[in-house]
């Protein structure tokens, strides 16, 4: 464990898919969250094109599915639905819910 996925601050074109495992979202050391199995991160920063807004890392053994962002925008056409459960993701972070609900 303690791998760094990426930092607060890096570009962030990707979108990652917790396949197995679990990772922590880190900011100024303070763990914001726990993210495991079919949970996503870095969609915040690949839909708006900013940096990282925090740092991601590993917890225990995971494995992980990255999206580049043409492929994920091709995939919102493919299937609106889509489109539709991850704004309700991002509605509930901007919120405050946080992973935890």
């Amino acid at each position: 464990g303690g791998d760094i996925v990426f930092e607060e601050g890096d570009p962030g074109d990707v979108l990652y898919l917790v396949t197995s495992g679990s990772v922590e979202v880190v900011r100024d050391d303070k763990r914001l969250a726990l993210l495991g199995e079919s949970e996503c991160f870095g969609d915040m920063a690949m839909l708006d094109q900013e940096v990282r807004s925090a740092t991601i890392r590993v917890v225990n053994a995971v494995k992980l599915l990255a999206i580049a962002r043409e492929d994920f925008l091709d995939l919102l056409d493919l299937y609106p639905g889509l489109a539709k459960s991850v704004i309700s993701v991002l509605i509930g972070r901007l919120r405050g819910g946080g992973a935890n609900g």
